[in-house]
């Protein structure tokens, strides 16, 4: 519109082409007949100060939408022991399943000193008494490229994010860890993904994660045509056309 009413262009010389990151992440998408070699397991790293479990300074909001916003001005009390309990497994099956890559991706900030989230990972992984360096197949990086972790791995992990999206359209096997009833609490209502369950792997407790994970990495099983479809369908409101 900018274009046309500055008479920089005219209407035949645009062209909307979408979310241009995601064209060569489709391309091998519809190349890809066989599941990665490796055992490799992705989680997207996501902030404790994500607004999905409430954020106070968001009660401020009152001013502007009365009370319509409330519950998020306040933090969901589970929020750490969801964070610990999904890192601690992840760890643990690292430990225990040595042919099986971790992966945690983060974003540079996350792993900042003075990061609320980067701190209580630490204390949360203190409860092993080990250098958790010394794990050859657990890796923490900010570096390593989203899509590329992606098509790599047999199982993705995380929450509030557009990888789980991605992933979806990869046709992984994605898990929403929504431990201690994380359904129930009233931040569920601004969860992206809520009303979209049936198209992801929805663990609900630490024990019943890892056995998920366990599960997927050590069967052949497909994503299911009709979930496939409907990954489609939710890509393409929120990106754009596939085509």
């Amino acid at each position: 519109k900018s274009f046309l009413d500055s008479n920089f262009t005219d209407s035949k010389k645009i062209f909307a082409v979408g979310a241009l990151r995601m064209d060569s992440f489709i391309n091998k998408i519809n190349k890809i007949n066989s599941l990665p070699e490796k055992k490799q397991i992705t989680l997207f790293f996501f902030d404790l100060n994500s607004s999905n479990f409430g954020k106070e300074k968001l009660s401020e909001m009152d001013l502007s939408f009365g009370n319509k916003y409330k519950y998020a001005g306040k933090i969901w009390e589970k929020r750490d022991d969801l964070f610990c309990d999904l890192h601690k497994s992840l760890i643990e099956i690292a430990l225990e399943n040595p042919e099986v890559d971790v992966i945690i991706k983060t974003k540079s900030r996350h792993l900042n000193e003075i990061n609320t989230s980067s701190n209580l990972l630490k204390d949360c992984l203190r409860s092993f008494n080990k250098d958790i360096s010394e794990i050859k197949n657990y890796t923490i990086t900010s570096d390593q490229n989203a899509q590329t972790l992606i098509l790599e791995s047999r199982v993705v992990i995380g929450m509030q994010s557009s990888t789980m999206l991605e992933a979806a359209l990869a046709n992984k096997n994605v898990i929403l860890p929504l431990f201690y009833n994380y359904e129930k609490s009233p931040n569920y209502q601004d969860f992206h993904w809520g009303k979209h369950l049936d198209q992801f792997t929805i663990t609900r407790d630490k024990l019943e994660f890892k056995k998920m994970i366990l599960k997927i990495l050590n069967s052949d099983t497909k994503i299911d045509n009709a979930i496939s479809d409907k990954r489609k369908r939710l890509f393409k409101k929120y990106f754009n056309d596939l085509e």
